[in-house]
């Protein structure tokens, strides 16, 4: 099996120039989000990142169901729900959900992670991947599967903090990979959760 790291930085190589992903940028991803029995739905996620900087603000507007919003700026992140109200989060226990936010903008991994370790081989819709172990500086990693053939990141395996309470285990895939300005971005990705997917396809950026 390929060494994590290795094929990692392979992987590195063909996201974009490191220079242009580490520095000063702003990023806009605009999309819509559909799912069982639920409306179509758009959303808006602004990025302003930098060295020393992280803004994120992600708003998505599901009709008469209300919008929902999450974000951080840098040192707390938050998520608004017109049903389950506002939850904070501080700490290692926001960083999950900021690491994905860095992957959907194509941040270097190893500004995200301390270490990689190949696992074996996974499949994943039909899709021979390579099962990998991330590991964050603190608190507990995430699992990637990367198709060693192209090098694209087909899903993110993640623990969020759930609004409610406790843990809300669930897997990111990523698709359709473009360049934007010298940098591959994903511009397909869904969410599956509790058994169900809901794809959500930005269609600008």
């Amino acid at each position: 099996l390929p060494d994590a790291a290795e094929l990692l930085d392979r992987r590195e190589e063909k996201l974009g120039a490191l220079e242009k992903r580490s520095g000063a940028r702003s990023v806009v991803i605009q999309g819509k989000l559909e799912g069982p029995g639920m409306p179509t739905a758009t959303f808006e996620e602004l990025h302003r990142v930098g060295p020393g900087e992280e803004r994120v603000r992600f708003a998505l507007s599901m009709g008469s169901w209300g919008t929902t919003s999450q974000g951080t700026d840098g040192t707390v992140s938050w998520t608004t729900d017109p049903n389950f109200g506002v939850s904070v989060q501080e700490g290692v226990e926001q960083m999950a959900v900021r690491r994905v936010w860095a992957l959907q903008r194509s941040a270097p991994w190893r500004t995200l992670y301390r270490a990689a370790k190949t696992l074996g081989e996974a499949e994943r819709d039909g899709r021979r991947l390579l099962e990998l172990e991330m590991t964050p500086q603190e608190g507990k990693g995430e699992r990637w599967f990367v198709d060693p053939a192209t090098l694209e990141l087909a899903r993110v395996a993640v623990v969020y903090p759930n609004p409610t309470g406790g843990a809300l285990p669930m897997e990111w895939t990523f698709g359709d990979w473009r360049a934007v300005d010298g940098i591959l971005y994903p511009h397909q990705r869904g969410q599956v959760l509790q058994g169900g997917v809901s794809p959500d396809s930005p269609h600008e950026m």
